[in-house]
C-alpha cells in the first residue's frame, strides 16, 4: 500500500510486535537490528504474520523516514542514538514506545516527538519471532502528530488510544512498574511473590510514594488506587516474570533508572521524601553488571 515511509528501531519483544501490526495494515516497514533476519514471525490471540522483512544493521544503511519508531530498552539508548538521528527528519514523526515518564528528554533529535506507554504483553522467541499477549494497546498524547500513529496502526491488532492526559496515564502505569519490578529484582521471582502478604505490603507502600510523586508532577491518581492495585496484585499472583526481572536473571542491563531511580529524582526536584524507593534504587543499581 502507499503511505508513509516507516522505520523501526529494535525489533524485539515490543518491537517485531509492532511491526507486525504494521504489516497486517499493509506497511512494508525497515527494520533497524544488530542481528538481521529474513522473515518476521509473529502470533497473537487472534493471528500470526509470517513474511519476508527488510533489515539493516548500519548507521550508513538508515534513509529518513516520515515516521520512526524507537521500541528498543531504554537501556539501548546511547547506542541506538545514531541510528534515530539518521532516521528522523524535521517532519518526522519520532514514536518513543518505551517504559518510563521522560520519554520527551531521551533522544536529542528535531522532529515531532510522540511518547507512547506500552501495554503490549510480548515475548522474543528468537531474531525476529515473538507471541505476543493481549491487551494489545498504545496509549499516546492527543496531539498534532496523534493522528499520524493512529493511521499506521489502523485496522492491525494494536490499539492506539488517544489521551487528553498521558501524564495521569504514564504515572499510573510507573506505579506498577516500579513497586512490582523493584521488588521482582531484587527477590530475583516473578509475580509469585505476591502470594506473601509481606511482599504485598511492601508493594502498597511503595505505590503510595510513587503516586505522592505523580501527584506533585501533575498525575491524577486516586488515593485509593495503591490499595486497588495491591488487590489486584494478590487476585493475579503468578505465572508472569516482569521483563525486567528476566533481564536481571539473564544478567543484562535493567531500566532501574527509568523504572526505579526517576521517581527518586522526580521525589528530590518537589522536596518529597521517598525512603522505600530510594532504598530499592539504591539496591537495583548496585547490582547492575559491572562494565567490562
Amino acid at each position: 500500500m502507499s503511505g508513509p515511509s516507516i522505520t523501526l528501531i529494535g525489533p524485539g519483544a515490543i518491537g517485531a510486535a509492532l511491526a507486525a501490526g504494521l504489516v497486517e495494515t499493509g506497511h512494508d516497514p525497515t527494520l533497524v537490528t544488530r542481528t538481521p533476519f529474513d522473515r518476521l514471525r509473529v502470533e497473537w490471540p487472534l493471528g500470526s504474520i509470517d513474511v519476508e522483512v527488510n533489515c539493516v544493521a548500519t548507521v550508513e544503511a538508515i534513509e529518513p523516514a516520515d515516521v520512526v519508531i524507537v521500541a528498543t530498552k531504554a537501556t539501548q539508548n546511547a547506542a541506538v542514538l545514531e541510528h534515530v538521528r539518521a532516521a528522523v527528519r524535521p517532519d518526522s514523526v519520532l514514536l518513543i514506545a518505551q517504559n518510563g515518564v521522560d520519554h520527551l528528554d531521551r533522544f536529542a533529535v528535531e522532529s515531532d516527538i510522540v511518547p507512547a506507554i506500552v501495554m503490549l504483553p510480548s515475548e522474543r522467541t528468537a531474531p525476529g519471532q515473538a507471541q505476543v499477549g493481549s491487551p494489545s494497546r498504545l496509549v499516546i498524547p492527543d496531539g498534532p502528530a496523534a493522528a499520524t500513529v493512529q493511521s499506521i496502526f489502523e485496522g492491525s491488532f494494536i490499539d492506539v488510544e488517544l489521551t487528553a492526559d498521558w501524564t495521569s496515564v504514564a504515572w499510573l502505569k510507573l506505579m506498577m512498574n516500579a513497586a512490582v519490578g523493584g521488588i521482582g529484582v531484587l527477590t530475583g521471582r516473578g509475580s509469585d511473590v505476591f502470594r506473601d502478604s509481606d511482599a504485598l505490603s511492601l508493594l502498597e507502600a511503595l505505590m503510595e510514594e510513587v503516586a505522592t510523586v505523580g501527584r506533585a508532577e501533575g498525575a491524577v491518581l486516586p488515593d485509593e488506587l495503591p490499595s486497588q492495585l495491591r488487590r489486584y496484585q494478590e487476585k493475579n499472583a503468578g505465572g508472569h516474570t516482569a521483563s525486567i526481572v528476566v533481564d536481571r536473571l539473564a544478567g543484562q542491563s535493567t531500566e532501574w533508572r527509568e523504572r526505579n531511580q526517576v521517581v527518586v529524582d522526580a521525589a528530590s526536584r518537589h522536596g518529597i521524601d521517598v525512603p522505600l524507593n530510594t532504598t530499592v534504587a539504591t539496591l537495583m543499581r548496585l547490582g547492575e553488571p559491572r562494565p567490562a
